[in-house]
């Protein structure tokens, strides 16, 4: 029944299935599908739902940088750091300056901080306009947790543009 529903499933998505089985070899399955593409460097996309700053926080240097080069290259002004500590001295500053970040992608896997804390220094700054705050897990947290913590949605790891850009379609209203 599996090869039946998954030859529906790809059927119904308009693409084709070929499966190449040897007797003690093993099988082989391709599958094939047109998919659209969502084009995550539209700047329009994300100033239309106030996404000008953004900041990044992941314990993996490469992984936060990673990420803030494609949102750079999909017109949103990134910043990334890898603390905790350093996440709520720099939404304070930004705070300060009047110039804060209207979303932050936040690591489950900081090392210095926990996360609820970060989450909650952040939402202690009553002066500052308040970010969008997603988390960013591996693993399933349940609503209650997320949002007593005061998280706003949690994305998925690993991190992909489509899956922010469909998340924030979700959460962002467009400004006309």
């Amino acid at each position: 029944t599996g090869i039946w529903l998954t030859r529906k499933l790809v059927s119904m998505m308009g693409g084709t299935i070929y499966v190449q089985s040897l007797p003690g070899e093993g099988t082989i399955i391709w599958i094939r599908l047109r998919l659209s593409m969502v084009n995550g460097s539209d700047p329009d996309f994300w100033n239309q739902r106030g996404i000008h700053r953004m900041l990044i926080v992941n314990s993996n240097l490469q992984e936060g940088a990673r990420i803030r080069n494609l949102m750079e290259a999909a017109g949103v002004d990134a910043a990334s750091i890898s603390s905790g500590y350093g996440t709520v001295k720099m939404v304070e500053s930004a705070g300060v300056a009047e110039n804060e970040y209207d979303l932050i992608l936040l690591d489950e896997g900081l090392q210095d901080m926990d996360w609820r804390d970060v989450v909650t220094n952040v939402r202690r700054m009553s002066w500052i306009r308040m970010p969008h705050i997603f988390l960013m897990s591996s693993r399933h947290i349940h609503d209650e947790e997320r949002m007593g913590a005061g998280v706003s949605h949690i994305l998925s790891k690993p991190f992909y543009v489509s899956a922010l850009h469909r998340l924030v379609e979700q959460v962002c209203e467009v400004s006309g």
